[in-house]
């Protein structure tokens, strides 16, 4: 019986060792695979932009497309909508359905941020921003001086970083400023 007990502890060994190595062994190709699709997740952001121009009162697409050429952005589709004239609030319903088809459009594309250039009434980019909600990263540009220029990016991180004290100082900088 001794044999057999020092027998059955060798097997009992080696099928420790074995499982050991076989262990390793996955941990490396995990691995590896996390790399390699962390790679491929980087490269994927660097090429999944999307710009959105947004123009009521006039197409601004032209001027978008100027700026997007200086700044090296024209790789990205760009989607287009404008809407010629005041937009009625009987119009915001439809625009509104046109901004969730885009954003489904760039949902399914795979896109990991979004370029906007806006220009049209407050109230309407509010709903912008509801629609658009923390969903992608927003790269917002602003229309100064002739030319555009970055304004901020919005993601979770910009309002959930603001204490009140930011936002107060926040609101009192606009307020001065308009």
């Amino acid at each position: 019986m001794d044999e057999f007990t020092v027998l059955l502890g060798i097997v009992a060994d080696i099928i420790g060792i074995i499982t050991f190595v076989a262990a390793l062994w996955l941990i490396y190709k995990t691995r590896q695979e996390y790399r390699r699709r962390l790679r491929e997740l980087n490269e994927g952001q660097r090429e999944g932009g999307w710009i959105l121009s947004v123009g009521i009162g006039g197409d601004i697409s032209g001027s978008v497309k100027h700026y997007l050429e200086s700044a090296n952005l024209s790789r990205y589709p760009l989607k287009n909508l404008s809407h010629d004239g005041v937009l009625d609030s009987d119009n915001y319903d439809d625009m509104l359905r046109q901004l969730l088809r885009v954003k489904d459009d760039i949902t399914q594309s795979g896109a990991t941020e979004v370029h906007l250039f806006y220009k049209g009434p407050v109230t309407l980019a509010l709903a912008i921003g509801a629609i658009f909600d923390n969903w992608l990263p927003i790269k917002v540009y602003g229309f100064v001086d002739g030319q555009y220029r970055l304004d901020m990016v919005l993601n979770k991180g910009t309002v959930l970083g603001l204490k009140n004290t930011d936002i107060e100082s926040f609101v009192r900088t606009i307020a001065e400023e308009g």
